[in-house]
């Protein structure tokens, strides 16, 4: 057999390889409705509701949110409401941000995808920096 022929060979098979391999170990089936959980930073629970998540892309989040307060005595009037959201995803970390048109008022999420759900920190954004946080769950409505 011609060197030539062999090398071409060689590369044919690492290149099938190479594409047969995932870029991203997130599962596909995570678009959808999750129930959300969000507790202060004393894991005290405030707040439940629903995120919606479309991913526009392998690494962009889109969707709508509603979250009402559990126990309004703690004042945690920003969780109170209603929205579009946006966000992101490396791997099997994620970011939500609850109010995108306001960098000085806004409530973000970051965690971490796990199966059918995703969890982590929750931090309020003021101007003043961050003033409040505590942690959150989402986990996957199945229909």
């Amino acid at each position: 057999m011609n060197i030539k022929v062999i090398i071409v060979f060689i590369f044919l098979i690492v290149m099938l390889i190479l594409n047969s391999c995932e870029d991203n170990p997130v599962k596909s089936d995570l678009p959808g409705l999750y129930f959300f959980s969000g507790f202060d930073s004393n894991g005290v629970a405030i707040a439940e509701g629903w995120l919606k998540l479309e991913f526009t892309d392998s690494t962009n989040i889109s969707g709508e949110w509603n979250i009402n307060e559990i126990d309004n005595s703690q004042n945690f009037e920003y969780f109170e409401g209603k929205g579009d959201l946006v966000g992101g995803k490396n791997n099997d970390e994620i970011w939500v941000e609850l109010y995108p048109d306001f960098v000085d008022n806004n409530l973000h999420l970051s965690g971490k995808l796990n199966n059918n759900n995703f969890s982590g920190d929750w931090a309020r954004i003021t101007f003043h920096g961050v003033v409040n946080h505590g942690t959150f769950i989402c986990d996957k409505h199945n229909d």
